[in-house]
């Protein structure tokens, strides 16, 4: 018995509307071209106001309701746990309340190269906060400072910290049940976009910040188990671990191979030159340094910026 295909969109009162209506009208404007449910999950929402959104923003919309009944504020992390323990026989795509897809048959793309023991998602990183702790923000003391370096570089690995970004990402709701059974998100309080972010809610955000790219992030854990973790583009190619940045998708060139938005590449794309070129030396570090880590070589067809794309019949 195939799988059901469930795309889960998150949304909760900590951004704005205009993100809700902004995925509405891209997923509207671009099909998925495949056969799915849509799941919109609200998250410490009145019930009220939902019936006011649901009025006023998702009429003339197929969808399915999951209203989340956990009081306390676990993130998306937590509300995309109790949605593949409802739904245990399907898959899932994932994404967050700022992403967006830009591209036709985007779901179409992605499942049909979707094979068992596999996770592929639209971004990829070799970002580490443990490397970025050595540099302190102008906003923390020396104290803060110091924490954060301790603190860092006992969850996260130095740089390069390759992990699957959990803005957009497709896998088997069994497969995340597995990872999230002994995970702990600390309850962090409700807050809405702009407010002040108190030492709670950064305890709680630091939980998830570790589930995505920690030493026992969900990469970690499923590249011990071998599996396959994919970074997809618009083209429908898929690209393994080394060769993340050739995608275009996150923080080089021009993103142009983009099969979803998220505000990080957003932000990435109304950078200066400048910008852009320190931001990418941060998420993936010089060409050189990052293939000898990674493949053990230097890979000069990279720095020539070719594109190695992972073909389906490579895939195991």
């Amino acid at each position: 018995m195939s799988l059901k295909i469930i795309l889960c969109y998150h949304w909760s009162p900590y951004q704005n509307i205009t993100a809700l209506k902004k995925f509405i009208k891209h997923y509207k404007k671009y099909k998925a071209g495949i056969k799915h449910s849509l799941i919109i999950c609200f998250k410490n929402i009145e019930k009220k106001k939902i019936k006011l959104i649901q009025k006023k923003y998702l009429t003339n919309l197929e969808y399915t309701l999951f209203i989340d009944p956990e009081k306390k504020n676990d993130f998306d992390w937590g509300s995309y746990l109790r949605v593949a323990k409802k739904y245990p026989r399907s898959k899932i795509f994932f994404c967050n309340s700022q992403s967006n897809p830009i591209v036709n048959k985007w779901l179409y793309k992605i499942d049909r190269k979707f094979k068992n023991k596999t996770i592929i998602a639209c971004f990829g990183s070799y970002q580490s906060l443990s490397s970025n702790s050595l540099y302190r923000n102008q906003s923390d003391n020396y104290f803060i400072f110091f924490c954060k370096i301790i603190y860092f570089h006992l969850y996260f690995k130095r740089f390069p910290n390759p992990h699957l970004r959990s803005s957009a990402f497709y896998m088997k709701a069994r497969d995340f049940i597995e990872y999230m059974k002994d995970k702990i998100i600390s309850a962090a309080p409700i807050i809405r976009e702009g407010d002040k972010h108190s030492y709670a809610w950064y305890k709680g955000k630091f939980d998830i910040f570790k589930m995505e790219s920690g030493r026992s992030s969900l990469t970690e854990y499923f590249k011990k188990k071998n599996y396959k973790l994919f970074v997809i583009n618009s083209k429908g190619d898929l690209y393994s671990e080394a060769n993340w940045c050739d995608s275009n998708t996150y923080a080089t060139n021009d993103q142009k191979y983009r099969m979803f938005l998220d505000k990080h590449t957003t932000r990435f794309s109304k950078f200066t030159k400048k910008q852009k070129k320190k931001f990418q030396m941060k998420i993936w570090g010089p060409c050189s340094h990052r293939q000898r880590i990674l493949c053990g070589k230097f890979r000069r067809d990279c720095c020539q910026n070719k594109q190695p794309v992972m073909n389906l019949s490579q895939i195991k």
